[in-house]
């Protein structure tokens, strides 16, 4: 669809291509790229500044033209505060 809107802007959507979405946690989301696996074995997460750049060189690597990421927990479940910051 990214390579349509380039050839044909006025026949397809607004659109940036994101890749995965960059969170302390990746679970399932490692199953997304082989090259996310050496991740899962993390004690911690994806925290460090290298394990956030893996993130993020993966997602370039595969034609990202964004990086999601996130400054709070999920919103909306209870046991979770919308306040506190992840990064």
């Amino acid at each position: 669809v990214r390579e349509l809107a380039r050839q044909a802007p006025e026949q397809a959507p607004r659109l940036r291509a994101a890749g995965v979405f960059v969170t302390p946690d990746l679970g399932d989301t490692i199953l997304a790229d082989p090259d996310l696996a050496p991740l899962a074995r993390l004690r911690d997460g994806v925290r460090s500044p290298e394990a956030l750049r893996r993130v993020v060189e993966v997602n370039l690597a595969r034609g990202a033209d964004t990086v999601k990421t996130r400054v709070n927990e999920r919103a909306g479940l209870p046991e979770q505060d919308p306040l506190a910051q992840v990064y």
